[in-house]
């Protein structure tokens, strides 16, 4: 599942609820964050497929009955994206966690600090990243397949 919105809108209204803990329309305006509620009960339609391969024990061919279902829709842009993101994200979140656990007020400025490069990523960076991964996209174009069939199945890469 993903957010419907335009990623734009997407990034503010996520960074929203990200920011004040609260799943509701930024502003009134703009669209409610994250994945649509009525999507999420729409997954009720994945559960006789994973309700016979676990009765029968026989899971081998129960991704590619699902992805027939639409269940694993793989955007390209994202695979790139993601994987930036978590890395970015991770050295983030030890930045910060240097600093003692949730709640320290300790934590305060490397939290202020983290806003402040999240909200320059989300109107500087963001569009500037979006034209180098449309040109990584085209470059790499092999390599992305491979990478987009991986993620559409549940098979895990030969070490």
């Amino acid at each position: 599942m993903t957010d419907k919105a335009p990623n734009l809108l997407g990034v503010i209204t996520i960074a929203a609820w990200m920011l004040t803990g609260k799943k509701k329309r930024f502003l009134g305006l703009l669209p409610k964050p994250g994945i649509a509620d009525k999507e999420i009960i729409d997954t009720r339609r994945f559960s006789p497929a994973v309700g016979n391969a676990l009765i029968k024990d026989n899971w081998a061919k129960l991704q590619k009955t699902l992805n027939c279902q639409g269940a694993v829709p793989v955007v390209p842009a994202y695979i790139l994206f993601e994987s930036r993101i978590k890395l970015i994200f991770s050295v983030w979140a030890a930045f910060i966690r240097r600093k003692g656990k949730r709640g320290n007020p300790a934590r305060k400025p490397r939290l202020r600090l983290f806003i402040g490069y999240l909200l320059t990523a989300i109107f500087i960076l963001a569009p500037v990243a979006t034209g180098v991964t449309a040109l990584i996209r085209l470059l790499k174009k092999d390599e992305l397949n491979a990478l987009l069939t991986y993620y559409q199945t549940n098979e895990l890469k030969e070490k």
